[in-house]
């Protein structure tokens, strides 16, 4: 099928699942370890590579999150252990759901990590570009200003247990609007949505009025001052142990 260019009126986005194998503690087989959502932009020239796959630290590499993911074994998993998957959801622009499965592959890689985000990226090879016809998302331009109030798409695959390929996916679509109101971003913008976004949507794409790139739903925030409840709660292990 070829590289589609990015004057495509088509679009790919990807449900990214990762899972690992312990041979030395007798793991014949891959389980699930994560499970979210991933996209594809062009890569930068920096790298040799055309296409980047970006998605969320935790799904791609959930081990380096131990503090989040109250799971003992976790200490054990190395990225040697684990092998990516990605599945392929190819529809029109502009109508993300009407779309279908196209194909499904293995990744090669090692994931590169932002020093403090939940934020990584893998370049992937020319072979599975062309193969699975992976479209990167036309991108904002970064002098673009944000409008407060500006409206925005969010894109992402709730979690399952596991995504049969040849049934019906259930793409998330969900409306959100610009937030410029927060003293401290580091140079971010926020949002607010008119629907929560559910666990699975990590790592998806945000998108403009125009469906161009201009933001990723991060799963895991930069660490923030707690109220002495959310102690309680971190202690009592109130946050959610499900890796996706």
């Amino acid at each position: 099928p070829g590289i589609r260019t990015k004057a495509s009126h088509y679009r790919t986005i990807l449900s990214v699942s990762s899972y690992f194998k312990l041979p030395e503690q007798g793991m014949k087989d891959y389980e699930l370890l994560s499970q979210g959502t991933g996209f594809c932009l062009s890569g930068p020239p920096a790298l040799s590579t055309k296409v980047i796959l970006l998605s969320c630290s935790h799904v791609l590499a959930p081990y380096r999150w131990q503090q989040y993911f109250k799971k003992p074994w976790l200490e054990f998993v190395k990225d040697e252990h684990v092998e990516r998957r990605i599945k392929i959801w190819t529809y029109e622009a502009g109508n993300p759901e009407a779309g279908r499965w196209s194909n499904e592959a293995r990744i090669e890689g090692t994931p590169a990590h932002h020093s403090c985000l939940d934020l990584c990226i893998i370049p992937l090879e020319d072979g599975i570009v062309e193969t699975c016809a992976l479209v990167p998302y036309d991108e904002r331009d970064d002098g673009e200003v944000m409008i407060e109030k500006e409206n925005l798409t969010f894109l992402g695959f709730p979690s399952t247990d596991t995504i049969n390929i040849d049934k019906k996916a259930c793409l998330m679509h969900i409306q959100g609007k610009a937030l410029l109101s927060f003293s401290d971003t580091q140079g971010r913008t926020y949002a607010k949505t008119k629907e929560r976004l559910v666990v699975g949507m990590s790592g998806g794409p945000v998108l403009d009025g125009s469906g161009r790139f201009c933001g990723l739903f991060q799963g895991i925030l930069p660490p923030a001052p707690r109220t002495p409840e959310e102690e309680r709660q971190q202690a009592d292990g109130g946050l959610d142990p499900v890796l996706r």
